[in-house]
This record gives C-alpha cells, sequence and structure tokens, in this order.
C-alpha cells in the first residue's frame, strides 16, 4: 500500500502527471453511495470543503465537511433538512456521527496516458481526524515507443497489471501480473525495456 502522511500529500501526488509532467485534473466522490451524495467541494489552499446531501429516512440533510489537508482534521456541520416524513427526523448530532467517507480519483486531460486512485478516505468522528489515507491504484499508458504498454499498479495488492497496446485505443484483453518495481516514468524508452524484461523472465 502507498501511504500518504496526510491528505494534502496525497492530493499533491494525484495532481501531478508523470508522463506528460502536467497537472491532472482531480475529482472527488463521497459514500456510501446509498446515502451520499456530494453536490459540490472546493479547495482553497489547504482547505477542503465539501457540500453533501444526507438522505435518510425520507428525510435530506444539507452536510458540509471542511477538512484541513495539513493537519487531517476536519469539522462536520448539518446547516439545513428537506422533511420527508418528519416522524423520523434525527437530530443534527446523529447526522453528524453519521458514516462517511470520500476519495480522491485523477486523471491527465492533457496527454490520457495516467490516472490516480485514492482509498477511501474514512472519517474519524472520535478523533475528528481523516484516517487510511493511500493509494488503491494507477494506471499510466506508454505510447511513444514501437513497442506500446499499458501497466495498472494495484497498491494494496502490490502488484502490476501489464498489458501490450496498439495504438490509443486497442489493448490486449489479456494481461501480466508482475512485482510492483520501481520505474522512471518520465523515461519511457527506459520503462518499455525494463518491463519487457520483467516479462522475459516472469
Amino acid at each position: 500500500m502507498k501511504l500518504f502522511n496526510n491528505v494534502q500529500e496525497l492530493w499533491n501526488y494525484c495532481s501531478f502527471c508523470p508522463i506528460c509532467q502536467n497537472n491532472r485534473e482531480i475529482s472527488v466522490s463521497v459514500g456510501p453511495d446509498a446515502v451520499f451524495t456530494l453536490n459540490s467541494f472546493s479547495k482553497l489552499n489547504s482547505i477542503l470543503e465539501l457540500q453533501c446531501e444526507y438522505n435518510k429516512r425520507r428525510n435530506i440533510y444539507s452536510v458540509e465537511y471542511k477538512i484541513d489537508c495539513n493537519s487531517n482534521q476536519f469539522e462536520i456541520s448539518v446547516t439545513n433538512v428537506r422533511e420527508g416524513d418528519p416522524e423520523t427526523r434525527l437530530a443534527f448530532p446523529k447526522v453528524e456521527k453519521a458514516y462517511f467517507y470520500f476519495y480522491i480519483q485523477s486523471s491527465c486531460q492533457q496527454c490520457n496516458c495516467s490516472t490516480a486512485h485514492g482509498t477511501d478516505l474514512e472519517l474519524d468522528v472520535l478523533e475528528r481526524k481523516v484516517s487510511n489515507i493511500a493509494l488503491e491504484r494507477e494506471t499510466f499508458r506508454f505510447l511513444n515507443e514501437q513497442d506500446k504498454f499499458h501497466i495498472s499498479i494495484i497498491h494494496d495488492q502490490n502488484v502490476m497489471l501489464v498489458s501490450r497496446c496498439y495504438g490509443f485505443d486497442r489493448e490486449d484483453e489479456k494481461s501480466i501480473s508482475l512485482p510492483i518495481v520501481k520505474l522512471d516514468l518520465s523515461n519511457q524508452s527506459q520503462v518499455i525495456n525494463k518491463i519487457k524484461t520483467l516479462i522475459l523472465f516472469s
């Protein structure tokens, strides 16, 4: 597992495309899907704000999460409720304790050759801290050399799945599972040679 000390480190990692050296576009999602939806998010410096709705027993609560990405601390505020069933309405402090997580994903819109997917970042309501800050998987496509590859690095399983590419949109359905090794992602020729050597001796 690729771990990070705080949310900001994970955000910075996801923001940068190691293939073309440009910024990747970040998206945020929330869960559990059955009860939480994300209306909007914004990040100013180290503060990430998530404007969410919590749907419980036909009542919809407006919930704001404000996360300090450097310290991992957060605040929760319930600002409104749209009542569908007043008899089952929850007190706002109970809504604040509802199980909630968010995750960060990114993709490069410049080269379209890299993505990053964070794990579910869980909120410890007692400690008021974000936990489980890690990267789940990454994908890279190396298309500049004669031999082209798509690599998926699955961090929680400690494997790389490698498949051959044939142009931008086609690749082998079969993939080879290899151990994760250090790759200089900015040097495609070196990466391709290393992958071919690993495949040869796998």
